[in-house]
């Protein structure tokens, strides 16, 4: 009789089993057929979601990454592509014969190019230049910017990057996105594992994109405050990052640069604006202090009706912007490559 009920309970638990299947199956494939919510892989940018997300995924480490060979739509700039080893651009390099230059550009979406087609990023101008000048090297550009990344991932990237290739030059541009405001500390997403592995493991579901992106919108018609607001990389740890970044390059025989990101323009409330200050100072003092060069081109940006051209928005620079930026790199990246291969 017990083995009777007992048997009884486990063919209903394999139907309830069974029932709830198909149902989320069902659900999963009505929800991908009609919903092109993007899935994003970072909970703290599910609530402004844009084109980029698209190729990225989820990584215990970098905490999003790029796919690798992949093209997707940009609303702005048309066909976006990434390579083998999932940056933006053409194929990643393999080994170089002859006299070679090999230039790493890190940082988060103005190096990306947000808004902007390959050829017209600021590497790729700045490459253009160095190959110019001394068209008997074999000079390489590489975009080692993704969307929103902080020095934290920045860092784990470079050091994945090293491993693979050996570079002549890392441009270190990151800065916006380490005094974004958010709920909490990159560092504590990393080690959070469980939870955010499962959201990353979630994240490839469309209905739990669907679900999770309507309680959002939900909270959001609500006007629920938000959370403790905190940057999303301290300015103490942004140092730090920074030091190490230019610590691995140094490692691994590579000179650096460093160089902020044109500033906001127009200004932002008192807030953002005294935190963007606090960063690009300490950018400055990192330079300094570790006798790295340090390309400010504030000055270069000045002011008047002018400086309106420079901006797609308030962070992202236009072709013009990014043309400033790599001509302000230009005599110092030169002067490392003939530092290398001297003119005769």
């Amino acid at each position: 009789m017990a083995r009777a009920k007992r048997g009884e309970r486990a063919k209903a638990f394999l139907m309830g089993v069974l029932v709830l299947s198909v149902f989320l199956f069902t659900a999963e494939a009505l929800v991908a057929s009609f919903s092109r919510r993007p899935v994003e892989p970072y909970p703290v940018d599910a609530r402004s979601p844009n084109q980029e997300w698209a190729v990225l995924q989820y990584d215990p480490v970098l905490l999003w990454k790029q796919k690798p060979n992949k093209f997707f739509q940009d609303q702005i700039v048309g066909t976006v592509r990434t390579n083998s080893f999932g940056l933006r651009g053409g194929d990643f390099p393999g080994p170089l014969h002859g006299k070679s230059f090999l230039v790493l550009c890190l940082g988060d979406s103005p190096t990306w190019g947000h808004g902007i087609q390959d050829p017209d990023i600021y590497h790729q101008a700045l490459g253009r230049l160095l190959s110019s000048a001394r068209s008997d090297v074999t000079v390489r550009v590489l975009n080692g910017g993704v969307p929103a990344y902080s020095t934290v991932q920045s860092l784990a990237l470079e050091k994945e990057l090293m491993r693979a290739v050996r570079f002549d030059l890392v441009i270190i541009n990151n800065m916006g996105s380490d005094y974004r405001l958010a709920e909490r500390h990159d560092r504590e997403y990393q080690r959070s594992d469980l939870g955010y592995t499962v959201h990353g493991l979630l994240a490839k579901s469309r209905l739990y994109c669907f679900l999770r992106g309507w309680i959002l919108e939900r909270d959001r018609r609500m006007h629920r405050p938000p959370g403790p607001q905190v940057s999303r990389v301290s300015l103490a740890d942004y140092a730090a990052n920074l030091g190490e970044m230019i610590a691995v390059a140094r490692k691994n025989g590579a000179d650096v640069l460093m160089i902020p990101p044109l500033p906001m323009y127009p200004r932002p409330e008192d807030r953002i604006a005294a935190l963007e200050a606090s960063y690009r100072d300490a950018m400055g003092r990192v330079a300094v202090r570790a006798g790295v060069t340090w390309v400010d081109v504030t000055r270069q940006v000045g002011g008047g009706k002018a400086v309106a051209s420079l901006y797609l928005d308030a962070l992202h620079p236009t072709v013009k912007g990014h043309l400033l930026l790599a001509r302000a790199l230009y005599p110092e990246a030169l002067s490392r490559l003939e530092r290398k291969f001297p003119l005769p």
